[in-house]
């Protein structure tokens, strides 16, 4: 009787566990997907640069860019950050975004923001020429949208 209770109660302590590993209402749904295009120029003339290679390392995604600088849409993951489920939920995720071009620096976009409901479309990169004099990558942090940080603020402002 008591290596039953005890194999019993193991097995209810699993339980608990696997329940809390699962995700909470508002946090990422497994398979959620966005579509996304991204558009590169140049960054000090605006022309589009043609055969730019955009990568999203979340799905391993890699596309070039045609002759107006731009990829065709693209399935990407919507990535939720659970540290906002409580706080304010979101009505999007986040990708990463990283696109090279023969004769330019590389660029990391961290967080850039896509929804499972509407496509963004030409998210905006700029590169730089390289000209051997920069050692840091560029590396940038696309903000939250802005009707959430207004919310946000006013939430917790008084």
């Amino acid at each position: 009787m008591e290596l039953w209770r005890s194999c019993a109660a193991r097995a209810l302590l699993l339980l608990a566990a696997g329940l809390c590993l699962l995700p909470a209402s508002g946090c990422v749904r497994a398979g959620e997907t966005g579509l996304l295009s991204v558009r590169v120029t140049d960054g000090w003339t605006d022309a589009p640069i043609e055969n730019a290679r955009v990568v999203i390392p979340e799905n391993g995604g890699v596309c070039q860019t045609d002759g107006n600088g731009r990829t065709v849409l693209m399935e990407v993951p919507v990535l939720r950050d659970a540290h906002f489920r409580h706080i304010l939920p979101q009505d999007w995720g986040t990708v990463t975004v990283l696109v090279y071009a023969e004769g330019y620096y590389a660029c990391a976009l961290y967080h850039a923001r896509v929804a499972a409901d509407a496509p963004r479309e030409d998210l905006p990169i700029r590169l730089f020429p390289n000209d051997g004099t920069l050692e840091t990558p560029f590396s940038l942090i696309e903000s939250p949208d802005e009707d959430w940080v207004r919310e946000m603020l006013h939430r917790y402002g008084s």
